[in-house]
Order: C-alpha cells, then structure tokens, then sequence
C-alpha cells in the first residue's frame, strides 16, 4: 500500500461512510449528492427483503452508513415501498426497485436520457440564430469528455473505499424485464390521467402533470380495511388518522368500527403511536362491493337524518339533517348539506363553551329580526343573515365534514328534542336508541304490518344487520317472524324492574308502579320514592335471584341467645341503696 494511500484511509474511520465530493450543478452551485442516490444505501433495505434480516436490523445498518447525513423524511417513501407487498415481499422488492431507480437510473435509462440531452441541446442550437452551430458542437465534445472523466474518477474512487460502483453505460439485451414492464405500466397511468385531465379542463386552466416514471405512494392502488378498535378510543383513533391524511368512515352501524383507505394494513399501524396502535384488534380487507356498500351512506345522506360534524367550530355537535333548502355545490365542488343544529355562536354575549338554543327575547326588536313562516306557522326568525327554527340553527357544511348517525344518543340530541322540531322524527330516533337494549325474553309489539296490534316476546336479535325475530302465540299456535328493528316498539308492564340508562336518574333501577303515554313512575329500589322517567330512557331488568343446587356439607347453625345475658331494651332493677 503506497503512503498516500495510507493517509486516506487513516483519515476515514472504519465504521463511517467516505465522504462524497462536492460536485457542481449546470448553474455553478455547489452542492453535496444526496444520500438517496448512493446505490450502498438501497443494499440494507434490499437486505431486509431478501434474507431474514429485522427491519429495526436494517435500519440500524442505514443510520450507520449515512451518519451525520441520514434524514428520516428522505426515506419516507423507501419505507412505504418495503411494506407496500402486504406480506408479497417479491411484490414489494419491485416497488423498491422502482423508486430507486428515480435516484439511479439504471444503464439503459441513463444512455436514453444522455442522448434526450445532447438532442435537445442541438435542437436548440439549430433554432437558435445568434450561435455559431460549429461551436456549440466543439463545446458539446468537451462537454461529453469531461463526463467521461468525471465519471472513469468516480468509479476509481468507488474502488478505493470499497464503495459499490456507479451503474456504468452499457446497452441491455433484447425484451423487457419485469421492472421496465412495471414502469411502463405506470408511464401509461399518467399519460391516460393527464389525457383526461386535459379533456375535463378548459384550456385556460391546463396544468402540466409531473411525470414520475417510477413507483410512489399514489401509483399503488388503495384498498379499504375494516378496523376493530377499541369503542372508548374510536373516536380518537379516526382523528389521528385523518390527520395523517388517510381517509377515514366511522361505521355508523356497528360501535368501535372504522373503514379505512390504504395501501396496507402495515402503512396504517405505522402511521399510529404505540397507545393507539395497542387498541386496534383486528384489520380486515373488504371487497370492492363492500366498499361501494360502505361509501353509499356517506354519497346520500338521507333527510331526515342524524349527522356528527367532524370539523371546525361545531365539532363533535350532532345535527339533524333537513331538506328546508336543497342541496347544492360549494365553489370547491364539495356538495353542501344544510343542517339543524344547536348554537355555539350566539349573537348576543354567553359564556364560553356555551351549548343552547336561540333566545329571541335576547333579540334586538325592530326590523332587524323578520319571521319565519312555514305551513302558516311561524316556526322561527331571521337575524343578520342566519336563519333559526325553533332556536336551532340553520347551517351548511361540506359533504366530507359530516359523519352519518344511525341511532345517536339521547342526550347529544336532547336540545332538539326540546325544541319542538319535527316532533315524529325525534320519537324515532328515542324509540331506535331505547331498541338498543332489547334482548331474548323482553316483549316487544310491531308498529306496522299485520301484527301491528299482536305483542310478541322476542326470540333472537341481530343488531349488526338490524332485525329481530318475535314469538306470537295466536290461538295456542306459536308462531314467529321476523322483522326489522326499527319496525318495532319495546312494551314493558306494570311491576317490570327497570333501569335508568339515560338522563340525571342515570343507573337508577326500581320497578314500574304507573304508565302515562311515553311518561313511567318508577319506584326506587333504596329510596322507596317514586320518579318520572321517558320510556325510551329504561332498560328492563330481571329479578335478581340467588338459588342454590344444593346445601353446603357444613352448616354453621348460631346458637340462640343466653336467657341471661343483658340485651338492649331489656329491663333491669338496680337494689343497690347508691350507684
């Protein structure tokens, strides 16, 4: 080993990488390559495909590599590719091999894009008038020559440190391999997207799509997954996920369910922090029929009908969807659902975090304030410009703001229930949500159909598919249907044990002693006192009993009471003279 080439190696530690050179762009600026078109960096993660290697395994080779020049968003889209196969790790090894050749361009690539240059650059010189032809040619040899060094130097340096060596030009044999036919493919995704998009535009607005020939997280197709997640976190899961710019539904049928949009099961639990990764359960993908079945709701909302607001200033609010105007689109081209809702922004001053319905009589009076007259009712007011029935507010919102509600809760709607609105509409939504707790044994009266005056006792429920199968006994013949939930009414009798599930009784329990319409007097268990409670707010109970197969071997039997010991109450005779 010759002294000048100790002294290099004396000055790179074993364990770093070599420095790179600095090269220069086309405008003279300095700059260091970046470490995403080093081919020895690309060898750990091609590692961790091919052979038993940990991921943690080969990203802790990565870091060590680049050291001071790792930078975790350089390699976002490296690590989306790696886990891109859901479980195909030749599937994923292609999309890997397709991003690096963004970075590194593989021979063939390289020739062609040498040569689109040198086209080009003569091009311009034929069309140019002011340059001599001959000597932009001389310039272009030089040009070719100095690559040509620059690059039989770096291959030189490559072999001095050890450094897997720079792709070399060479032509490829006959036929297409796998990664060209891969790339092909997405070249013509593009080419059919930006032929569309120019046919959809008007020539005014044209926008020149970026060409990538390779693969990203947009040219993998995306498919729907059904999430098991904890139902005390759901909420806060979705919200972590929409925030990573997934596309999320919250099932509006079954609790603690989320459908969620993504390349793979892996890209989601990546994207989640270990506290709420631990409460996912299980990840299930769905047919496209499913999918279809899913986004259908969230396409047409129905109206009437409940929604959640899943952003801005009425977040979390629960809405009540209605047809008073009709739908339409926003100038961003999302279609505009008008909804029902209690205030959070008043027009006169109220505390903060403030949840009420409209106060006319806190109204300015004059012309200012105009009526609202539906059916020749006045059924609310007009005040600068917001519209109010029956205190609640008129509002629109996005389509993709608003989150389809089956059976909300009695206390998120208990303002519109207050209100008046749409009374029959109310009714339903506290009859779907008291159906909840119907189960085997209750009794339970169908509001429709031919069994409508019939009270049968119910057999079996699905309350995922909504239906309930009941038991009549017409005639000593038994006989059973089945119908849907939302067609039938919970009926509970006098001496029933209840429990209380909804309102300021909440997980009172007691029995039944008066029913007036929807209103029953519960008799309380521990305080004997009679309360008034809504029929949809109960939760029917059976008696608690305790029985026994058969006597314990050992029996404790206490013995009865000494005649002679003193016992509270008895009655005593004191013959002292003094005490």
């Amino acid at each position: 080993m010759t002294p000048s080439q100790t002294g290099k190696h004396a000055a790179l530690p074993i364990d770093e990488p070599p420095s790179k050179r600095i090269r220069n762009d086309s405008n003279g600026t300095c700059h260091a390559p970046s470490p995403l078109e080093d081919a020895g960096t690309w060898s750990f993660l091609e590692r961790y495909l091919k052979s038993k290697l940990s991921y943690g395994q080969a990203e802790e080779g990565l870091i060590s590599y680049l050291g001071d020049r790792y930078r975790e968003d350089d390699w976002r889209e490296a690590k989306l590719a790696v886990f891109s196969g859901d479980g195909d790790d030749y599937e994923a090894m292609n999309n890997l091999m397709a991003l690096k050749r963004r970075y590194i361009p593989e021979p063939s690539v390289l020739s062609s894009m040498l040569v689109a240059t040198f086209a080009s650059k003569r091009k311009q010189v034929k069309h140019c008038i002011f340059i001599d032809r001959e000597a932009g040619e001389g310039d272009d040899d030089e040009e070719e020559e100095e690559e040509e060094e620059e690059e039989e130097e770096e291959e030189e340096e490559g072999d001095e440190y050890d450094l897997p060596p720079r792709p070399r030009k060479v032509t490829t044999l006959p036929g297409q391999s796998a990664k060209h036919t891969l790339s092909k493919k997405i070249d013509e995704i593009f080419n059919a997207y930006d032929a569309q998009a120019r046919a959809s535009k008007p020539p005014g607005r044209l926008r020149r799509i970026p060409y990538r020939a390779a693969w990203s997280s947009d040219t993998i197709d995306n498919r729907m997954y059904l999430l098991n997640v904890h139902r005390t976190v759901t909420d806060y899961v979705a919200e972590h996920l929409r925030s990573k710019k997934f596309s999320v539904i919250v099932s509006p049928w079954v609790p603690g369910q989320l459908y969620v949009v993504s390349e793979s099961p892996r890209a989601i639990a990546s994207s989640l922090p270990i506290s709420h990764k631990l409460s996912v359960k299980d990840y299930f993908r769905i047919s496209d029929k499913e999918c279809a079945i899913v986004e259908h709701p969230q396409s047409q909302l129905s109206s009437p009908g409940w929604v959640r607001i899943i952003r801005g200033k009425y977040k979390d609010a629960m809405a009540y969807v209605t047809d008073l105007k009709s739908a339409n689109e926003s100038p961003s081209g999302h279609p505009l659902v008008w909804v029902l809702v209690a205030l959070r922004d008043f027009p006169y001053p109220m505390p903060k975090g403030s949840v009420a319905l409209l106060d006319r009589s806190r109204l300015p009076a004059g012309n200012a304030v105009s009526d609202i007259i539906h059916d020749g009712e006045v059924v609310g007011c007009s005040y600068k410009g917001e519209e109010y029935y029956k205190g609640l507010l008129l509002k629109s919102f996005h389509h993709d703001l608003l989150n389809v509600v089956n059976t909300p809760h009695p206390e998120e709607i208990q303002l519109h229930i207050d209100s008046g609105w749409d009374r029959p509409s109310m009714k339903i939504a506290e009859r779907a949500f008291s159906l909840e707790f119907l189960r085997v044994g209750d009794s339970a009266r169908v509001i429709i159909r031919e069994f409508g005056a019939e009270i049968g006792e119910v057999v079996s429920t699905d309350h995922t598919f909504g239906s309930v199968r009941l038991e009549y006994s017409i005639e000593g013949d038994k006989i059973q249907s089945e119908v849907r939930l939302q067609d039938v009414e919970h009926v509970f009798w006098v001496g029933d044990t209840v429990r209380v599930v909804v309102g300021i009784y909440l997980g009172l329990e007691g029995h039944i002693v008066s029913m007036t319409d929807d209103i029953f007097h519960i008799c309380q268990t521990s305080m004997k006192e009679e309360v008034k409670v809504s029929k949809y707010h109960l939760d029917r109970r059976s008696l608690k009993h305790t029985l026994q197969a058969q006597l314990p071997t050992q029996q404790f039997f206490e013995p009865p009471p000494d005649p002679d010991d003193i016992q509270i109450r008895d009655l005593y005779k004191s013959f002292s003279e003094s005490i």
